[in-house]
């Protein structure tokens, strides 16, 4: 739809109305929550996330109002197919397969959609709904950006929500690496992988670089495991790639409201593997080439894909503290009076 600002000026932006599923943690028709809600989506920021310019909720309809800026060249499976008119309807787009993407878009592609989920992890945002139909492209500024954020809030079901319950890896490998995994199978190939997560025979024409990408997520081992999002950004098939944009534009870490929100959305969320038993992710440092600082600190902007060098500083040992001095003992409780004569009877 077409929206006219105060200066006179055209603007387009896409309205979606999103329905909030019976599932979703969250009680929006109060007001607090309702607010809580909108402010934390409007002011999530990163290059590589379509900024939601508006939020509102409709009580009465259960219905989220979200207002995106819109975009001419389409998602990244309008890419992979082909599409010449990305706004056509989905019947008519997605009938035939696509088509793979060069391995130098891959890269590029691979490495913002990674940024992005690197970033939401950092902020505590569940984001189990990665698909290439989410990933809305810029093609003129070369430029991939996350939507539908808000899903997981609203008690939406994931695209890929068997292979995040049936997979192999599943509790093994984060929910998204494995959406990523099926990301980077489609741009490899042209098409979705119809197995949940099990790689018996891949395509022929499948890059030789991906695949052992793809094994490492869809069937780790000791010697290939690519269990996170971190395992994957330092990655020199990733990390090696130039990125323009600044990564320190990014929104803040949400406050403790906002942090309580994320948490009730996450357990709301939450993926049960039935007949198996959740590994241990061991992540050694010294192996992937992470510092331990980039590790443990906040989200700033800094990409783990390029760590900084440990700075190793030697601290004073500082003087003892004087020992506290015993409180005081409370005082003797005071002897009971004694019992009065029982009368005498004559």
């Amino acid at each position: 739809m077409c929206i006219r600002d105060s200066n006179g000026t055209k603007e387009e932006r896409t309205m979606c109305l999103v329905q909030r599923n019976e599932a979703s943690p969250l009680a929006l028709q109060v007001e607090s929550n309702k607010a809580l809600f909108t402010g934390f989506l409007e002011g999530l920021a990163h290059p590589y996330i379509l900024p939601m310019l508006e939020v509102d909720f409709i009580p009465e309809r259960q219905q989220a109002v979200i207002f995106r800026p819109i975009s001419r060249s389409g998602s990244l499976r309008d890419c992979i197919v082909k599409c010449k008119n990305p706004r056509d309807r989905f019947e008519a787009k997605y009938q035939k397969a696509g088509n793979q993407l060069s391995i130098r878009l891959i890269r590029l592609y691979g490495r913002q959609i990674l940024e992005a989920l690197y970033f939401l992890r950092r902020r505590h945002v569940p984001y189990p709904h990665l698909h290439s139909g989410n990933v809305i492209l810029d093609k003129d500024r070369k430029v991939c950006r996350l939507s539908e954020i808000e899903n997981s809030m609203l008690g939406l079901q994931p695209r890929y929500q068997i292979l995040l319950t049936e997979s192999p890896a599943a509790g093994i490998v984060d929910p998204e690496v494995l959406c990523f995994g099926q990301v980077l199978y489609e741009m490899a190939v042209g098409w979705e992988l119809q197995t949940a997560g099990i790689l018996d025979v891949l395509p022929s024409h499948c890059y030789r670089e991906v695949v052992d990408i793809l094994h490492g997520i869809f069937s780790p081992t000791d010697e290939n495991q690519l269990c996170s999002v971190k395992d994957l950004l330092v990655l020199p098939f990733f990390a090696d790639v130039a990125i323009k944009e600044n990564m320190k534009e990014c929104s803040p870490s949400p406050d403790e409201r906002e942090k309580e929100m994320l948490k009730r959305v996450k357990k709301g969320q939450a993926v049960e593997v039935s007949k198996k038993e959740k590994k241990k992710k061991e992540h050694s440092s010294k192996r992937i080439g992470v510092t331990r600082e980039a590790e443990s600190a906040a989200y700033h902007g800094q990409s783990v894909a390029q760590p900084k060098e440990r700075k190793v500083k030697r601290r004073s040992p500082s003087p003892a503290e004087p020992e506290q001095a015993a409180l005081p003992a409370p005082p003797a409780p005071a002897p009971a009076p004694a019992p009065a004569p029982a009368p005498t009877t004559m």
